[in-house]
């Protein structure tokens, strides 16, 4: 019965924030930077991974 009342409140509140107006990107413009906390107490940007090579450039045969 818990779980009942807990599944119907969470549909409900997503039901409620559905409506709400959320700003967005248009499609191909650049991210905007920010920081996120990690779980190894670091904090990463978005700029860091600028650099980075993407997992999928790399191919080999």
């Amino acid at each position: 019965m818990k779980y009942c009342a807990f599944l119907l409140l969470v549909i409900a509140s997503l039901i409620a924030r559905a409506g709400e107006d959320h700003p967005t990107l248009p499609i191909g413009s650049a991210a905007p930077g920010f920081t996120l906390p990690a779980t190894d107490g670091k904090e990463y940007t978005l700029s860091s991974f600028k650099e980075r090579p993407r997992p999928g450039d790399r191919f080999y045969l």
